[in-house]
């Protein structure tokens, strides 16, 4: 895989040192990685499957907080979820729910309201 990318950086136009820095850290932690979880989780008698899912499984901590740290995926769920409560509340603040005491207190004065003298 490395070679493949040397090889394809003289016909790349938009070449940019720090991209193809980031893969070739990614090439060589994504296989240290992964020979060093295989050594580890093979003396407990996992097959090759479980090691995979076990691999992928123990990198989504890593990849969430690289993520919040890098972009603005997890400030737009913040936003979105802050415009949605502040929409509930203003809408709950408009029409608010009556109590069980007032219905109650309601009911009686139309009992006591409808009945003839």
């Amino acid at each position: 895989m490395g070679i493949a990318g040397t090889g394809t950086l003289s016909g790349d136009i938009t070449f940019d040192p720090l991209g193809y820095t980031f893969v070739f850290i990614n090439n060589f932690s994504t296989a240290g990685k992964a020979l060093l979880s295989k050594s580890r989780l093979r003396d407990k008698g996992y097959s090759s499957i479980e090691l995979l899912y076990y691999n992928s499984a123990f990198m989504i901590p890593f990849l969430l907080v690289v993520t919040a740290l890098t972009s603005n995926v997890f400030q737009n769920i913040i936003v979105t979820a802050v415009a949605s409560a502040m929409y509930v509340a203003a809408t709950y603040r408009k029409q608010p729910q009556e109590s069980g005491v007032e219905v109650a207190a309601r009911k009686m004065e139309s009992t006591v309201l409808s009945v003839p003298a």
